[in-house]
């Protein structure tokens, strides 16, 4: 293990180490027993700014590494004061008047909503919690993104693991600034006095979700059943909607992760907008001669990317292959190398710099580590056809073709 350290460190693969350094700094905050003080974190970043001047005036990269793990540190902690936000403080019986932030259609008739509450009828120890998770089954309104609802709901604070060391839906709930989570006791009606002035932030939210609710209702009105279902799925990233047998079907043969949107999706969209442009420009023969149509095809597909990052939900996965395919596009558009581990480093750095809990998820895990052992077999093999000037076996008839 130290020996092929300090083989890639001389190789220049050291930054790679120094990233999974500031990953481990994330999930070592986030495993300690107690919630460490301001004090204590200003301890441990104090020697920060020494130990990165020590590592680059005096390369040393064991202070490289330790300043990674701080910084980790520094940012998990940091991250998470940001994202505090009012709590309910036991189950309770609210009348919550809202804002619909997002609807989402789950099985059994259920909608899942996301509100914005702006008053609450009920006691409430503190202030209004910035956001509330409400099942309902019944409406007596269109369940739209902005739309001002009154609802009568059960709610309580986030519950933690079922089990230990199981998904801790709590932690998850504190990022996403939601302060209590429960079900409706009646059905949702609309509000009757007039609403306030929408928060900006929430005008923008609404106005994305509701973009997305539409194109969720458009593909399953036109593909009935499951099949428009997992299309819908397969668009915006909402997986309520798919039937329990049909999801357990893709579990049990092992496709439930083509639901997870990532780089097989993100691929094919950037590579369909990516050839149809070139193709397209490369069939006017003064454009393809004055104009650098690849880069100008690797602007489109570029911007396709990022669209589709923001219409899917921006997952954990997703933001993950939206930062690698506009890194490899970036490559392509300044005709650099396109494809090689440090893309996967700088998105790691990125995704725990913006979101440091997703080190704990099984998803962002998984989906490094496929990515990671496909782009270092990838190098691998291209390193070894190097070493042998190109130069390749012919293959042994069919056989030999269908394997290669």
């Amino acid at each position: 293990m130290v020996a092929d350290l300090r083989a890639d460190v001389a190789d220049g693969r050291g930054f790679l180490w120094i990233v999974v350094a500031y990953g481990v700094g994330a999930a070592l905050y986030f495993s300690l027993p107690v919630e460490p003080g301001a004090a204590t974190i200003l301890a441990l970043a104090l020697p920060l700014p020494s130990l990165v001047l020590l590592a680059h005036r005096r390369p040393s990269f064991l202070a490289g590494l330790l300043a990674a793990v701080i910084a980790g540190l520094v940012v998990g902690k940091a991250m998470t004061a940001l994202a505090a936000a009012p709590r309910i403080d036991r189950e309770r019986s609210l009348v919550v008047t809202a804002f619909v932030e997002e609807a989402e259609a789950r099985r059994g008739g259920r909608t899942r909503l996301v509100l914005r509450p702006y008053a609450v009828e009920g006691r409430l120890s503190g202030p209004l919690p910035r956001r509330l998770t409400v099942s309902v089954r019944a409406s007596a309104v269109p369940l739209v993104a902005g739309a001002a609802v009154t609802v009568t709901a059960r709610v309580a604070p986030p519950s933690g693991p079922l089990v230990p060391g199981g998904y801790d839906f709590a932690r998850v709930a504190w990022f996403e600034g939601v302060g209590g989570t429960g079900f409706a006791l009646g059905a949702v009606r609309a509000a009757t006095a007039g609403p306030p002035p929408m928060p900006l932030d929430l005008r923008a939210i609404v106005t994305l979700q509701g973009f997305r609710q539409r194109v969720a209702d458009r593909i399953r009105s036109t593909v009935e059943g499951d099949a428009g279902a997992i299309a819908a799925a397969l668009v915006v990233g909402e997986r309520g909607s798919i039937g329990e047998a049909a999801e357990e079907a893709m579990r049990v043969s092992g496709l439930s992760h083509v639901l997870a949107i990532s780089g097989l999706h993100m691929g094919l969209v950037t590579g369909v907008l990516y050839g149809l442009v070139r193709m397209l420009l490369a069939a006017v023969p003064r454009l393809a001669l004055d104009w650098p149509i690849k880069s100008i095809a690797a602007g489109f597909g570029l911007a396709g990317a990022l669209g589709y990052l923001v219409v899917s939900g921006m997952s954990v996965s997703t933001q993950r292959a939206a930062i690698m395919t506009a890194l490899v596009l970036l490559a392509v558009i300044l005709g650099r190398q396109a494809l090689n581990l440090r893309l996967v480093a700088i998105a790691a750095a990125v995704i725990v710099t913006l979101d440091p809990q997703a080190v704990l998820e099984p998803g962002a895990q998984m989906s490094f580590a496929a990515v990671t052992a496909l782009i270092a077999s990838y190098e691998y093999f291209s390193a070894r056809r190097r070493r042998r000037g190109g130069r390749r076996a012919a293959p042994a008839g069919v056989a030999g073709r269908v394997g290669r």
